[in-house]
C-alpha cells in the first residue's frame, strides 16, 4: 500500500471472503500466485450497545507479477457474528453490499489464469468477468486507464434515494442506463450505485 500511494491514490487492494484462509494459502501456493505465510490478526471491538467483543481474522495473499499496481487477498472471520452485525451495517444510502469492482489492464486475457484461480470462478467473455458470490462480479477492462482498480459498484434497493442524497448534499454525479457514478472527489476512482452488478460506466480516467 505504501509502494501505491507513491504512484496514485485509489484502490489498492481487493479482498474476496474466505471460509478457510489457510487452506486458500496452500492452494494459491501451489497454483504459483502467492507463496506467503497467511496472516493472523486480532482485537477487542464494541458491540452497537457499547459492550465489548472480540474479532479476530486470517489473511492469504496472493500476487500477479504481470499487475503490481493490484494487490489481492482473501480474509476469513472467525468470528462473523462479532463482526456482521445488522446495526453496524446499515447506512441512509441503502448499500447493501459491493456488487462490481473494475479493473483496468492492458491485456485482460493475460490475467485469465491468475483471476481464475484467485476467485474461483471460470471467466465468461474472454476472460472479462468473472462471477463471485451473491451475483457480484470481477470485471476486466481493456487498459484505456491506469492499470488497477479502476471503480467499484455500490448496489442499492431503490437508486432514487441515492440520487436525492447525492443532489443534496451537492455531490455531483452521472446517471445512466439506472446505475449513478460518483467521479469526482473520489481520489481517482469511479463509485457506483445500481441495483445489480450491471454493466460499467467508463471508468474515469483521472487518477490525481
Amino acid at each position: 500500500v505504501k509502494d501505491y500511494l507513491e504512484r496514485r491514490e485509489g484502490l489498492a487492494m481487493l479482498v474476496l471472503d474466505s471460509r478457510d484462509a489457510a487452506r486458500d494459502a496452500a492452494q494459491f501456493a501451489e497454483a504459483g500466485i502467492g507463496d506467503y505465510e497467511p496472516f493472523f490478526f486480532e482485537r477487542s471491538g464494541r458491540r452497537p450497545g457499547g459492550g465489548e467483543t472480540h474479532v479476530a481474522f486470517t489473511l492469504a495473499f496472493a500476487s500477479d507479477p504481470h499487475l503490481p499496481e493490484a494487490s489481492f487477498f482473501v480474509c476469513q472471520q472467525h468470528f462473523p457474528e462479532a463482526f456482521w452485525d445488522p446495526r453496524l451495517q446499515t447506512h441512509a444510502n441503502g448499500a447493501v453490499d459491493v456488487s462490481a469492482v473494475t479493473l483496468s489492464a492492458d491485456s485482460p486475457s493475460r490475467h485469465t489464469a491468475f483471476l481464475a484461480t484467485f476467485t474461483g470462478a471460470s471467466s465468461g467473455d474472454k476472460g472479462v468477468s468473472y462471477a463471485l458470490t451473491h451475483g457480484s462480479k470481477l470485471r476486466v477492462v481493456a487498459g484505456q486507464y491506469p492499470r488497477g482498480f479502476a471503480a467499484f459498484r455500490v448496489r442499492v434497493p431503490d437508486l432514487s434515494v441515492v440520487t436525492q442524497r447525492l443532489a443534496r448534499e451537492g455531490v455531483s454525479f452521472e446517471d445512466s442506463s439506472g446505475c449513478v457514478a460518483v467521479r469526482h472527489g473520489t481520489y481517482g476512482v469511479t463509485v457506483e450505485f445500481g441495483s445489480g452488478s450491471g454493466e460499467s460506466l467508463s471508468p474515469t480516467p483521472d487518477h490525481d
